[in-house]
């Protein structure tokens, strides 16, 4: 059994704006109350290279990316994207943030 503190998970949407409800979880900050241990789970604290996440999206998990920072923005159409910071050992001759771009589609 795992606990999610409060400030480890974000929910983002609005549904009078069309925006279907997502849920990001920064798996770094969730707590084994029962001694679970976090690397048998496959999360990992990769110290500057960031924190696993994780997206619930039409309350299903949809995908799970290791990234610094992490949010979720909606574009014109209404369908979320995951914008996300990742470590610069990820992003070859990239000068700026390495930042990616994740679209989240419903079927």
């Amino acid at each position: 059994m795992v606990e999610i503190p409060w400030d480890a998970s974000q929910i983002y949407g609005d549904s009078s704006k069309g925006q279907v409800e997502v849920e990001l979880i920064n798996m770094g900050m969730i707590e084994c109350q029962h001694g679970w241990n976090l690397h048998e789970m496959g999360t990992v604290r990769q110290g500057s290279g960031g924190t696993e996440w994780a997206a619930i999206y039409n309350d299903e998990f949809l995908v799970r990316f290791t990234a610094r920072q992490a949010d979720i923005t909606y574009l014109d159409d209404g369908e979320p994207s995951i914008s996300a910071l990742a470590h610069p050992i990820y992003c070859d001759d990239v000068g700026e943030e390495c930042r990616i771009y994740m679209k989240l589609l419903s079927y």
